[in-house]
């Protein structure tokens, strides 16, 4: 593995964080990742007051526990804010500075779960002849597939998806779309200065995304996820924030992860997905309409 660097981007979500932290100790190839974890500041936030007490206790979690995940990673580095630059500008802080001592970059908020393979999918995507194109910008962790988004699944349905995705061969199953995920992504040091500043605006998280809209640049998304997010509905999330839990849309439920696939003989090479099978894939992972045989679709129903 070449030098890479994961960036953990936290700033007052403590239980979450222990989650990340405690899902990268079961990936596999992290004796020789470097981990930079970022803290936004509290003060001048919008909720200074409620945000101090938290925001100290991330920051006295990550130096009193710092021994016991540093022996596991390559090194272990930590820095903070002095003020709330905002989530879009305490990642181009963060990334930017990790770009300058690191090639390769994977960038996480603070409520992610990894797969055990996570890390080397980042490494085998980064490396892909498609991401050298320079139309392509970034590699993400997350799927669009294998996301209830919300919906109750039926009973055995997620045994029933792996077996699904054993039996077509998915687990090695690429796409490219035309946006780049906020939560996690990938990318090198030479990519990230074509949209670092984007991505560093007030709303560059969406706003990178209507670049690659308007410029067609890509992101590439493995098929079965490797990232979930499961930070959508946090009390101290960013999206709670600014919508409200009542009025967060866009709930993320993965039901499916690598981990879950039994491959004793590793999951390369990786392989680009025919387009034409989208739309039955997202029926059978999003739209729950099983694994059988499905009938004539109406593309309007794809929401």
């Amino acid at each position: 593995m070449s030098s890479m660097c994961l960036i953990i981007q936290v700033f007052v979500k403590l239980d979450t964080l222990k989650g990340l932290l405690d899902s990268l100790l079961t990936c596999r190839g992290i004796g020789n990742l470097n981990v930079l974890i970022w803290q936004d500041g509290y003060i001048g936030s919008r909720k200074e007051d409620e945000y101090a007490q938290k925001s100290r206790e991330v920051r006295l979690f990550i130096e009193n526990e710092s021994i016991k995940y540093s022996s596991s990673f390559a090194s272990l580095d930590f820095v903070s804010n002095d003020e709330n630059l905002g989530t879009c500008a305490t990642c181009r802080a963060a990334v930017d500075y990790a770009s300058s001592r690191f090639e390769k970059l994977i960038f996480t908020e603070d409520d992610s779960i990894f797969a055990t393979d996570a890390i080397e999918w980042f490494d085998a995507a980064l490396s892909l002849p498609e991401f050298q194109s320079p139309q392509v910008w970034a590699v993400s962790g997350e799927s669009i597939f294998f996301d209830a988004r919300g919906n109750a699944l039926p009973p055995g349905y997620s045994s029933l998806a792996r077996d699904f995705v054993m039996e077509e061969r998915l687990v090695n199953a690429f796409q490219k779309l035309k946006f780049v995920p906020s939560t996690c992504f990938a990318t090198t040091s030479e990519k990230w200065k074509e949209f670092s500043v984007t991505r560093g605006q007030p709303l560059g998280d969406v706003d990178v995304c209507k670049r690659c809209e308007k410029e067609d640049k890509y992101c590439i998304f493995p098929i079965v996820p490797r990232v979930k997010d499961i930070g959508m509905l946090h009390p101290d999330g960013y999206s709670v924030l600014i919508h409200t839990a009542a009025n967060v849309k866009s709930i993320k439920s993965t039901y499916l992860m690598s981990s879950d696939i039994p491959c004793p003989d590793g999951f390369g090479p990786f392989s680009l997905l025919p387009e034409h099978k989208n739309g039955d894939l997202w029926r059978r992972t999003v739209l729950l309409e099983g694994f059988g045989e499905l009938p004539p679709w109406d593309s309007a129903s794809r929401t």
